[in-house]
């Protein structure tokens, strides 16, 4: 099982705003080709183990 932030975790942690989080993570999304942090996590899965 994989642990991670959410938005507003990673938002406190890093000192901005959760919005800014938001933004972030669509963008790294697309450009990845994901719509989800689970697609997220079995593409870098899938890279590691391939």
């Amino acid at each position: 099982m994989t642990t991670g932030h959410t938005n507003k975790s990673a938002a406190s942690k890093l000192g901005v705003s959760v919005n800014t989080v938001g933004t972030h993570v669509r963008t790294i999304f697309a450009k990845l080709g994901v719509r989800s942090r689970v697609q997220l996590a079995n593409l870098l899965h899938d890279d590691v183990a391939g």
